[in-house]
Parts: structure tokens; C-alpha cells; sequence
């Protein structure tokens, strides 16, 4: 008699066990979000206006690399990615290369501090073969930058080699 009451009592609770669980699921797939039983509206999104006509813009006069120019003629041209500026005096340097920071800078530790040059791809070779930590002599050149109303200065190798 007692092992038939302790299962009476076993089934009991799996069965509201069972049904607990089904209401639940019940309950949670029903849920539409908390819309309290309403459909959902599909959702609108405005498509964006494409113009074939290019609108001017001002970006304080610097082209971004890539970005077509109009030259004399009107027609439009590329601007090279990487160009250091021609006109301005060559400077001399020295300093430890530390290393690439990307495809076109490099950092040298002078006795400023680290800088940042940027370099055309006809460096690249005389680049590649500098150790990290070696000793370089460069030349390079400052480029001025007018960009959101503020000067920035560029500065570009136009040579480096390794020194002892």
C-alpha cells in the first residue's frame, strides 16, 4: 500500500511537472513581444536617394586618396595615393627605424620622440631591408595640410638607408 501511495505521488508530480513545462512553452511561443495580441507592423525604412550628379563638397581643400579631380580640361583624373610634395626643403635626420606602422608609414625614434614618415612605394625596397631597432640617417620633407580649418603637417622620406 505504501509503494503504491509514493507512486501515486511520483506521477502526480511529473504530470504537473509536465504540464507546468507545457504552459510555459505555451506561453513563450505565443508571446508576440509584449504586443498584448496585436499584429505587428512591418517596419518602413526610407531608400536612400542616389543622384547621378556628384554634389561639391569642401573638405578644406584636401583630396582624398583615390578621389577623382577635375584637371584643366574638366576631365577627371586620379590623384596618386602616395606623393610627397616636391617644392618644399629637404631636412636631414637621424634615429632608430622602429618599424612599418602601416603600408606606408614608418616611425623612427629620434631625439624628439617618435615620429611618423610617410613614404612613396619607391622606398619600399630600401624600407624592407632595415632591421627593426637599426640605426637610419633620412631626408625628408614637410607637407602642409589644411583640413576642418585646422594646419596639419605631414612628414615624407624621400630617403633612408641604415647607418652604423
Amino acid at each position: 500500500m505504501m509503494n503504491m501511495l509514493k507512486k501515486n505521488k511520483t506521477s502526480r508530480a511529473l504530470i504537473a511537472g509536465a504540464i507546468l513545462i507545457a504552459v510555459m512553452l505555451a506561453t513563450a511561443a505565443c508571446s508576440n513581444n509584449n504586443n498584448n495580441g496585436e499584429q505587428p507592423s512591418p517596419s518602413i525604412e526610407p531608400t536612400p536617394v542616389v543622384s547621378a550628379t556628384p554634389e561639391p563638397t569642401d573638405n578644406g581643400g584636401v583630396t582624398e586618396p583615390g578621389e577623382a579631380t577635375p584637371d584643366e580640361d574638366g576631365a577627371a583624373t586620379e590623384e596618386p595615393v602616395n606623393t610627397a610634395p616636391t617644392d618644399a626643403p629637404s631636412m636631414k635626420g637621424e634615429g632608430v627605424f622602429v618599424g612599418l606602422a602601416d603600408t606606408h608609414t614608418v616611425e623612427i625614434e629620434t631625439s624628439g620622440g617618435a615620429q611618423s614618415y610617410q613614404f612613396e612605394d619607391s622606398l619600399s625596397d630600401a624600407i624592407n631591408a632595415i632591421q627593426s631597432n637599426a640605426n637610419v640617417t633620412f631626408e625628408y620633407v614637410e607637407k602642409k595640410i589644411e583640413a576642418d580649418g585646422q594646419s596639419i603637417t605631414q612628414l615624407w622620406l624621400t630617403k633612408i638607408e641604415a647607418s652604423n
